[in-house]
């Protein structure tokens, strides 16, 4: 692959971005990028999280090819880009991403300073002195509110953006206080990361955004390379790499259930860790990066996955040798590779590959070596009650009870409601009216806490008791799901579902055209039996009823 091999990828959403940008220099909203707010009037807030897109444009003006090279009129739009984010920010130094009055810590106000100073240090030399003081204070203020705020919930991959964006800031303020600040959360930054080598993300390991923590480590150690980072990355990189399926697809079973990939992360640190340049070549060769390319991507998160493609071309391409891959998938031998801390179990043998996290009910997925494709996606079961509430096995917790051996596994624990909340009209102006009284960071902090726990965190354990058997056959693989309830109405049963809300998540995938989801309508209602048979040709499921 050639060094423009990603920009080729981003340049398909060029149009698409400044499209979302408002351009016309008389409008109140000029610079601009949430269309949602300035021309279709859908909303009553700009998120200032669509301003990322200032760092995509500057960096579209500095490419040394394409018509948008030092172009007059693309900098006379990232000018207002840049004077409209500034307008968007609070007195206190936050922005709003979801809702107004957010006040968001690293998610969003790390997020967009880090875009807003990558593209200051693009466009220094074209920017009046004006526009620098204004991006200047803007950046000062910012530090300011990120060391006094906290996230409200553990998330490594903002952990990892909050000191990239700080010591940004150092960068071009130059004061030392915040150096001493950045040094100091730096050392911080361990607690969040298992000796596995993967990092917290809510309640256990994600493995998108665990990328997505190793591509702004790997632009701070660029920067600031302390050796801490690398031998995070390091450890990290082995972790990961066991979740790199033989169809060329990575992750989706973690605690945020994502599935996109930062080359910027995999070409950097490739540069100094062999396993890191084996898996972007093995991304590479499968074309994964053109599967959940940008432009798949909602508008909400378009400009930093833009950003995130072109800079990636900016890293040199390393000369390939013609060696092997080294990485679990393509092992010629079997193995089992269990981590415990994480509840994550791989098993290859025969000419499966399979994956489990036991701490999600058996949450699996199953490979073909031979053919490299999705053999099945089994998240477990939802199960609608007679009250039309819905339990699943399928939630991150500690409690589950794990038995292995060499020909089974079994997980059983309790199930966990499902959290399904919508706003009606009535309950959207309460939100709206509760949000224009809050005056303080520390309102708005607790707010969103009371959000994330209702909408994410909550752990509602029902009474609800069930079991899974995993057991490995020569050729075949079966799983057998205990339900015990008196309630039942009806039970959707296996598939790749999402039961958490993330919003960057549910992404599809070709496997998905082929994962079946069983609807079963049970006629016993106290013990109910699947049996799901999984062969390296087919798969099927029965519902069996126990009185």
């Amino acid at each position: 692959m050639n060094s423009e091999y990603f920009s080729k990828i981003a340049f398909q959403s060029t149009n698409r971005a400044l499209n979302l940008l408002d351009r016309n220099s008389f409008s109140k909203t000029f610079g601009c990028f949430d269309k949602y707010y300035w021309h279709f009037k859908m909303k009553d807030f700009p998120s200032a999280s669509y301003q990322m897109g200032v760092e995509f444009l500057s960096r579209l003006w500095n490419l040394p090819h394409g018509d948008f090279h030092k172009n007059q009129q693309l900098l006379h739009w990232i000018k207002a880009g840049m004077e409209y984010t500034c307008s968007l920010q609070h007195k206190d130094g936050s922005f709003d991403e979801w809702y107004p009055n957010e006040r968001g810590w690293a998610g969003p106000t790390s997020y967009i300073i880090h875009s807003l100073v990558s593209a200051y240090k693009m466009m220094e030399n074209e920017l009046d002195d004006s526009l620098k003081n204004k991006l200047q204070d803007c950046f000062s203020k910012t530090w300011r509110f990120l060391v006094k705020q906290k996230e409200g919930a553990v998330l490594a991959n903002h952990y990892a953006l909050f000191l990239l964006s700080l010591y940004e800031i150092f960068q071009v303020v130059r004061d030392q206080k915040i150096k001493y600040i950045f040094e100091k959360y730096l050392k911080q930054f361990s607690s969040l990361v298992s000796e596995e080598g993967w990092s917290m993300e809510y309640d256990g390991v994600d493995f998108g955004y665990n990328l997505a923590t190793l591509s702004f480590l790997a632009r701070l150690h660029r920067l600031f390379p302390d050796p801490s980072l690398k031998k995070y990355a390091e450890k990290s990189f082995h972790f990961l790499s066991y979740f790199l399926y033989p169809d060329g697809s990575f992750g989706g079973l973690g605690s945020r259930e994502t599935i996109h990939l930062y080359p910027f992360a995999l070409k950097y640190w490739g540069q100094m860790i062999p396993l890191a340049g084996d898996m972007n070549r093995y991304f590479l060769m499968n074309k994964s990066y053109e599967k959940v390319a940008p432009h798949d991507q909602d508008d909400h998160y378009l400009f930093y996955r833009l950003s995130e493609y072109l800079e990636a071309d900016e890293i040199s391409d390393k000369p390939q040798p013609n060696q092997k891959l080294i990485l679990p998938a393509l092992s010629t031998n079997s193995f089992e590779k269990y981590f415990s801390d994480a509840g994550l179990l791989i098993r290859k043998f025969n000419f499966f590959y399979f994956v489990t996290n036991l701490k999600r009910g058996g949450a699996l997925r199953i490979y073909n070596t031979q053919t490299k494709k999705c053999l099945l996606k089994n998240n477990g079961w939802v199960m609608q009650l007679k009250n039309n509430s819905k339990i699943t096995n399928c939630w991150t917790s500690g409690k589950n009870k794990i038995k292995k051996s060499d020909s089974q596994i079994s997980i059983s624990g309790r199930g966990f409601f499902l959290n399904q909340k919508y706003f009606n009209s009535l309950k959207f102006v309460i939100f709206r009216s509760i949000l224009m009284i809050i005056g303080s960071y520390k309102m708005a902090f607790y707010l969103k806490k009371i959000i994330r726990h209702f909408l994410i965190l909550k752990k509602n354990i029902s009474k609800h008791s069930f079991r899974r058997d995993i057991s490995f056959k020569d050729n075949e693989i079966h799983i057998m799901d205990m339900i015990y309830s008196e309630k039942a109405k009806q039970i959707f049963y296996s598939g790749g579902f999402s039961v958490r809300y993330v919003p960057q998540s549910g992404y599809f995938e070709e496997s998905d055209l082929h994962s079946h989801t069983y609807r079963f309508t049970p006629t016993h209602s106290h013990q109910m039996t699947i049996r799901q048979i999984c062969s390296l040709t087919n798969e099927k499921a029965e519902l069996y009823d126990r009185v």
